[in-house]
């Protein structure tokens, strides 16, 4: 069978039995599983089916079942699994991906479990303990490393997990005298394999592993794959085991202040791309511009010592200044302090080594005692104690900086590490005691530092486009009904929302404003904000809607009045918008903003008397604009003021003058009797904006009532065009 048919059959499978069609999905997965024979697989199918119709035989004889909604979700979880394992197994005999070819590899390799992995592992770590002689051999832990690698792939690979792989996996997880490195690893695994196929037993141990380990980085590696994969396979009823054990984990007195750091975390995550584009486009061209105008500068003589003693050169500061790079600078320190990926632009360089071809390694926690760190440290092993205290720069980062320093020479390869140990004494001084010993300071960064190794590999690894990518989606853990629907701290979707809304994440931002407000007493900032992001998205009805709950609750409000003005003149409603202007205008009488704005909306309303009061005054307050004298000289014409109209748009043709205003010129000389200047004026319109005689033709039909109005005969438009044409 053909791959994308193979394909198809999942797809629309698992339609099937998201839209309760379990009958027509059971049958077309038996005729695939006997088309493939499979008869193990065919006879699970037919008893999900005896069961599912017994279920179905007590519903058509009116039996009251409290228990029907579980014992359908658990027939729509089996079904699941089963039309995935068809698939799989389907798939594995021919795709090309990574994952299948590592699962064909492992299939050969019939005697290894992942108990007797983790159990070889084991064993290799006592003897590396007990082995004394071989301390200084930086390759003595090259068979402890492999068979982690090893233990990662299978554990990856291996679909459905069994009851002993569970047991084994649990116990190594949880284990405190495995290695960090090594039950981080398995449990990226886990989230890995997830990714590629539901499997309850998968969500139960990286649940169980958040509960059940005390080292920092491997529960909230475990949590983060429940996230993810809970967000990957949100539309699916959670299985009644999975609801238990989610239901335990939210129990534990950590799980708020996680739950709420990792919603930020994965919505900081989506904000990297924007980040690096800022870097790539603002920050980097500026510091190459910069560094030639530093050295011409300087100069590249010799130094005067006394010189040297007097501080900072402004001139330093003055070049910073120039391009703005201070203040790009500024805003990238900014964007780090909160969590910000800023170095995704400066690493993505550096996944070019051989290393980085092993898909283990990218999921792979800091170890100063792996083989790469030992490659290139010094007898005092400084690389790996100076980049294991650097908090700013991710696992898969730091490996980056080892390798880097393992390909240049020994000089350089110093400087490199001095610049590294001012690094760490710089973040060490940052940091205060209170910080170092803050419990969610701590959580906070190892997810936030989790979710950059992910980021990582889903948008660098080599073969990444073969994986469902998180981070092209935008995962608000709140929206998850599993985790997000009970969620009812107001102060922690209050700080979530606040975090879309300054990061632009206004779909997100403005539905958690609106559960917010569910559980809150009114609040105009609120209303104001969630009506912004209305309005932000082109929702133009909601955000109104919200701007008049803001008006309500602060009628004081400039900004709500200018925001409800704005609106109104936007969705047509000019009478509306007079209002709202006017109230400004009386609170701000001497605005020039606010009287042009209102003089438009009475404009717009047929007003034009009024109108024009409000033009003569914005051409008062600011003599020099163009868009006062523009509206003024155009309501002039209106109100059949000709020759104060022609004076008005005099000055706007000799200033900064657009196509519609020789248009709107030439009217104002139609109405003066002038018909040469008028088509002159005309033909000048057609110029600027580079149009033809048929586009002067259609804007001369969508102003005839304006022409009308004023007395021009409009039936010599046709002639107007012909002239035009033949000049």
């Amino acid at each position: 069978m053909k791959i994308n048919d193979i394909k198809d059959f999942g797809r629309r499978t698992a339609k099937q039995i998201h839209d309760g069609e379990l009958r027509d999905a059971l049958s077309a997965m038996r005729a695939f599983s006997e088309s493939s024979m499979s008869w193990e697989t065919t006879s699970r199918i037919d008893r999900l089916e005896q069961n599912y119709r017994y279920m179905l035989d007590y519903f058509a004889r009116g039996v009251d079942d409290p228990g029907r909604r579980g014992v359908y979700d658990g027939i729509v979880t089996e079904a699941r699994s089963i039309s995935d394992e068809l698939v799989r197994r389907a798939l594995m005999v021919e795709t090309p991906t990574l994952y299948y070819n590592m699962a064909r590899t492992m299939s050969l390799r019939r005697d290894e479990t992942i108990a007797s992995l983790i159990e070889a592992y084991r064993a290799e770590e006592r003897r590396l303990n007990e082995d004394y002689e071989t301390v200084a051999d930086r390759g003595r832990r090259a068979h402890a490393e492999q068979l982690m690698r090893d233990i990662f792939a299978r554990v990856w690979v291996t679909y459905p997990l069994s009851s002993d792989d569970a047991d084994a996996l649990h116990g190594f997880i949880t284990d405190e005298s495995v290695r960090e490195a090594a039950a981080g690893l398995a449990v990226s695994a886990l989230t890995m394999g997830m990714m590629e196929y539901y499997d309850v037993r998968r969500i139960e141990l990286l649940l169980g592993a958040y509960l059940g380990s005390s080292d920092v980085q491997v529960s909230l590696r475990a949590l983060a794959g429940v996230l993810m994969v809970m967000f990957r396979y949100r539309n699916r009823p959670l299985p009644p085991r999975v609801a238990a054990a989610l239901a335990a984990a939210k129990e534990s007195p950590d799980w708020p202040d996680d739950f709420k750091t990792a919603a930020i975390e994965f919505l900081r995550a989506r904000d990297t791309e924007r980040i690096n584009r800022k870097m790539q486009d603002e920050v980097y061209p500026t510091l190459m511009k910069l560094g030639p105008g530093l050295q011409n500068k300087i100069g590249t003589g010799d130094l005067d010592a006394d010189e040297m003693d007097d501080g900072e050169n402004p001139d330093w500061e003055e070049m910073l200044n120039r391009d703005g790079l201070g203040d790009k600078l500024r805003e990238m320190s900014e964007i780090q302090a909160e969590g910000g990926d800023v170095f995704m632009a400066t690493f993505s360089h550096l996944k070019q080594f051989p290393f980085f071809n092993e898909i283990a390694n990218w999921f792979l926690p800091f170890d100063a005692e792996q083989s790469e760190v030992l490659e290139v440290d010094g007898l005092d092993g400084a690389v790996g104690l100076i980049l294991g205290q650097l908090p700013f720069l991710c696992d898969n980062d730091k490996y980056s900086v080892v390798l880097s320093l393992g390909t240049i020479p020994e000089e350089q390869k110093e400087l490199g590490l001095n610049s590294l140990r001012m690094q760490q004494a710089q973040s060490a001084g940052m940091m205060t005691e209170l910080e170092k010993a803050d419990r969610a300071t701590e959580r906070r960064n190892t997810l936030n530092k989790y979710l950059q190794d992910l980021y990582r590999f889903y948008n660098l690894f080599r073969r990444k486009g073969e994986f469902f990518n998180p981070f092209d989606h935008m995962v608000n853990l709140l929206e998850i009904d599993a985790i997000g629907s009970d969620f009812t701290d107001k102060d922690t979707l209050t700080v979530v929302a606040e975090f879309c809304f300054k990061h632009k994440f206004y779909a997100e931002a403005a539905r958690l404003f609106a559960r917010v407000d569910a559980l809150d007493m009114p609040d105009a900032r609120r209303s104001q904000k969630r009506g912004y992001c209305h309005e932000r998205l082109g929702n133009n009805d909601e955000a109104i809607s919200a701007y008049e709950e803001a008006e309500l609750l602060d009628s004081g409000s400039r900004w709500t009045l200018r925001h409800l003005a704005a609106m109104m003149r936007r969705t047509g409603r000019a009478d509306r918008a007079v209002d709202y202007y006017q109230r400004l205008s009386e609170i701000m009488p001497d605005d020039f903003d606010v009287t042009i704005n209102l003089a438009y909306a009475l404009t717009e309303a047929g007003r034009t008397v009024e109108a024009e009061t409000q033009f003569h005054k914005a051409v008062y307050y600011r003599a020099d604009s163009v868009n006062a004298r523009r509206g003024l000289g155009w309501v002039q014409f209106l109100n059949g003021k000709i020759d104060n109209a022609a004076a008005s748009f005099d000055a706007v043709l000799a200033s900064e003058p657009r196509a519609e205003d020789y248009l709107n010129a030439g009217h104002v000389a139609r109405a003066r009797g002038d018909m040469r200047e008028a088509i002159n004026l005309y033909k000048l319109s057609m110029q600027s904006a580079d149009k033809t005689a048929d586009d002067l033709a259609k804007s001369l039909e969508n102003d005839r009532r304006w022409l009308e109005h004023a007395g021009i005969d409009t039936s010599a438009d046709r002639l107007i065009i012909e002239t035009i044409k033949y000049q």
